[in-house]
């Protein structure tokens, strides 16, 4: 699909709903005003925070004096059941990142409540409510509408 058209098929979407014109606004203005301005200091950025980068589970045992296990091991089942689902569904969006971390911060905190923005296909999700589900818990949850893909009915899609 040419550029035009998936940016004259996202406009349409975002015009059918009017509740979202308040984003399309701020996109708008972005795009016309700001189009630059995302990539200054880039490098500068990145060469920063590849110095100062551990991984996860150093993160989690600096941060909580906890020896991570992967979700391979915690939850092989409920694992694979979800990335089935990634691969099935019609349409692409965030993939799955820092899962051990968000479930041991839940562990940790003994989290009871739990807001995220941005769900996407729903792995920051699955995370949250591996942990919060022995405490029941709630997971709050909200997402911008993957426009022009018509994939709204996919947000969350790999939660199980």
């Amino acid at each position: 699909m040419s550029e035009f058209l998936r940016v004259a098929k996202t406009f349409t979407a975002y015009l059918r709903r009017p509740d979202l014109y308040p984003e399309l606004g701020r996109k708008i203005i972005k795009n016309i005003f700001n189009r630059k301005s995302a990539f200054k200091g880039k490098e500068k950025t990145l060469s920063w925070a590849s110095s100062k980068a551990v991984s996860q589970s150093e993160a989690i045992y600096k941060l909580f004096g906890m020896n991570a296990k992967s979700f391979e091991e915690l939850f092989p089942t409920e694992l694979k059941t979800a990335q089935q689902k990634e691969r099935e569904c019609p349409i692409k969006m965030g993939g799955a990142g820092a899962l051990e971390l968000i479930y041991y911060s839940c562990e940790f905190t003994n989290a009871q409540n739990v807001l995220e923005t941005g769900v996407a296909y729903g792995w920051s999700s699955f995370a949250a409510l591996q942990s919060l589900h022995h405490r029941n818990g709630f997971l709050y949850s909200s997402d911008m509408p993957y426009l022009g893909q018509d994939g709204d009915e996919f947000l969350g899609s790999i939660v199980p």
